[in-house]
């Protein structure tokens, strides 16, 4: 294979090994990625500003909303005298601030003479590329948590609230805690609330869904069911440490948004190429990771062929943000509680 025949089809069968690699449970250990925090705001947010999606314009997006916080009251006098407070308005701008790159490059000769394929050696390096995107992402997921956590309006019961931080005994961190946890979102006026955990509950969890059948066990299954429970023992833990962190997350707190540019993928016919012809072919492309279904990265392959050697190489990148949910008018109130054990 040299340059000049380089083409979408070899693309394709890049994608196709990378698939069969994927799929291959002896191996695709190696490029699975830990993106439990990630996964659970996608799958409770339900914002999308659609025009910062464009692959055409990059735009700052300005939202403006009326705001009335006045709580007052007052005794009745004259009706004749109406007047009162008025609304203000606030505004927050979103724009895709996010941006990542992995990178690889293939040399052609060094597979003329060995078992593996130029191929399979793309393949690989593809797929532990994306996973190291992909992780990167799940770490920002566990930042952006932590850098916009709000104070607990709820000072009694089982936290010790410190500040931005609610402290919870190590005693405590069982199947109990859930009627803990059900008046804090009630105080703190959660409407829909989730759970993002380290290690914290994770074996009161287990051994709770194991005994669910035993007449003893049923009421702690219950309570773990009581709020939606999603567990990353990768990352919470690892990026806060040595914290064992949970939090305690309202439905849009956060949202995730990502863009890529380029428009074509291993189901489409042929990729944009640019860069002229000979050794500056290139072509732009998008591929869809593998670990965070409808995530897309954009990819840049570049032909070089100097000192008699045709070095393929590969840019993958991330274009994207997590957007925090405006507060309201108490603004310790973010949508977003951690506790710790201590």
């Amino acid at each position: 294979m040299s340059a000049g025949i380089n083409t979408c089809a070899i693309l394709s069968k890049v994608q196709l090994l990378a698939d069969l690699k994927w799929a291959d449970s002896a191996k695709n250990k190696d490029y699975i990625a830990e993106v439990a925090t990630l996964t659970a705001i996608r799958e409770n947010q339900t914002v999308l500003i659609e025009e910062l999606q464009n692959p055409m314009k990059d735009k700052t997006v300005t939202l403006y909303w009326p705001e009335q916080c006045d709580d007052t009251t007052e005794a009745c006098s004259n009706d004749c005298v109406v007047s009162g407070p008025k609304p203000g308005t606030q505004c927050k701008d979103y724009a895709l601030s996010m941006c990542r790159t992995a990178s690889f490059s293939v040399d052609e000769k060094a597979y003329r003479a060995i078992a593996p394929t130029f191929e399979e050696a793309v393949a690989v390096s593809m797929l532990r590329k994306m996973k190291s995107l992909d992780e990167w992402l799940a770490v920002q997921a566990v930042t952006k948590l932590d850098s916009n956590k709000g104070v607990n309006a709820y000072t009694a019961g089982k936290g010790t609230v410190s500040g931005f931080n609610t402290n919870i005994a190590a005693a405590y961190w069982n199947a109990s805690l859930f009627g803990y946890l059900s008046l804090v979102t009630k105080k703190n006026k959660f409407t829909n609330p989730y759970l993002i955990s380290g290690t914290n509950l994770y074996e009161a969890d287990f051994n709770a869904r194991m005994n669910a059948g035993n007449a003893e066990g049923k009421g702690a299954a219950e309570m773990f069911k009581t709020l939606k429970t999603y567990f990353d023992v990768f990352n919470v833990d690892t990026t806060l440490s040595p914290d064992l962190v949970t939090f305690l997350v309202n439905q849009n707190a956060l949202a995730f948004h990502n863009k890529a540019y380029w428009n074509w993928n291993a189901g489409d016919q042929q990729a944009e190429k640019w860069g002229g012809v000979g050794s500056s072919t290139g072509y732009r492309y998008k591929v869809e990771s593998k670990n965070l279904p409808g995530v897309f990265y954009d990819v840049t392959y570049k032909i070089v062929c100097a000192n008699d050697e045709t070095t393929h190489s590969w840019q993958i990148k991330f274009t994207g943000d997590i957007f925090v949910n405006p507060v309201g008018c108490n603004i310790n109130n973010t949508n977003i509680l951690k506790f710790k054990c201590a």
